[in-house]
């Protein structure tokens, strides 16, 4: 499978560069992981880092990016979540519909 519209793509890959950034930025892990999944009528972006994992609750400290992956998961129908992981590190997943293309 694979993303079927190039608006979706498009804010997908943006959201993947934001949390990519901020992991580099700020996770003071070592790996970071990016996942695309597709099935026939879901697509999912993960991203991990290994690092010190975000705050929770999480909150935008000035700036914009995080509010911009929202939007922009909005945007093409999903929702975006940002979970701290356990054993250290944070996930950030934009899950939305696939159009019926």
């Amino acid at each position: 499978m694979f993303v079927r519209e190039n608006a979706m793509a498009i804010h997908l890959y943006r959201i993947a560069q934001e949390a990519v950034n901020n992991a580099v930025k700020h996770s003071k892990g070592r790996l970071i992981q990016v996942r695309l999944s597709t099935t026939q009528d879901r697509v999912e972006l993960r991203v991990t880092d290994d690092g010190v994992g975000v705050a929770l609750p999480w909150m935008p400290k000035g700036g914009m990016g995080l509010h911009i992956m929202e939007y922009r998961a909005r945007m093409i129908g999903g929702t975006l979540s940002i979970t701290r992981v356990n054993t250290g590190g944070t996930v950030v997943t934009c899950s939305a519909p696939q159009s019926a293309e």
